[in-house]
């Protein structure tokens, strides 16, 4: 089953061509995908994670997709978590740390995959949270071997421009070519204001200033 999947998502090379903004972890998050049954990505609320998956699953890798935000998905997966599992699609499960029995259910999923079809048992759930789970009591345990992680940061300012970058790979191997700044001052401050959350580029700073004093609140109480 994974097979057939295998053939339409597992371009690395890929873009997402509906996605507002192109996260440079998309490639890493496909190459993930292949070779891990679970993959875990984690991050800041607002960071873009739901939206980073869900482009996802439009566009490049079919599966279903729940988040436990919805009271009725949540009731469903801590009632019966190996038959919420038990789907012949991938599945896309977007704040899974809201329900924290679900991940020896996964567990019990995966072996059983493996046992089946050892081969094809990659790229079978797509997790997103904000918190880590690695710290929940005997998870690190339960999933060693069959979880990929990854972490999904705020908008950095080459995403924030649709562009890639070069300055790490500059960095490690001490060259640095001479070039010329191609934007004004203004500019370059205006990008080092805008990246950051996705949901800030083009507010006022009457609005910009609102929202992080309510993320800030919200994460203090």
């Amino acid at each position: 089953m994974i097979q057939r999947y295998t053939l339409e998502y597992l371009n690395t090379n890929f873009t997402f061509a509906n996605m507002f903004t192109e996260r440079h972890l998309a490639p890493k998050l496909l190459t993930a995908l292949n070779s891990s049954p679970i993959v875990f990505i984690s991050g800041a609320r607002q960071a873009g994670k739901s939206t980073l998956v869900q482009t996802l699953a439009a566009d490049h890798f079919p599966a279903d997709y729940v988040t436990f935000d919805s009271p009725t998905a949540m009731a469903a997966a801590v009632s019966n978590p190996d038959f919420f599992l038990s789907r012949d699609r991938p599945l896309i499960i977007d704040e899974v740390q809201l329900v924290p029995d679900i991940f020896r259910a996964l567990k019990k999923r995966i072996d059983d995959l493996r046992l089946k079809d050892k081969a094809n048992s990659n790229g079978r759930y797509l997790l997103t949270g904000s918190a880590n789970i690695m710290a929940l009591p005997k998870l690190a345990d339960a999933l060693v071997g069959r979880m990929a992680l990854l972490r999904l940061y705020p908008l950095s300012a080459l995403e924030l421009h649709t562009q890639s970058g070069t300055f790490l790979s500059n960095l490690f191997s001490n060259r640095f070519p001479h070039q010329t700044p191609s934007t004004s001052m203004e500019a370059t401050l205006t990008t080092i204001r805008d990246a950051t959350f996705p949901e800030l580029p083009g507010k006022t700073e009457a609005e910009r200033e609102l929202w992080f004093d309510s993320y800030q609140h919200s994460l203090a109480t």
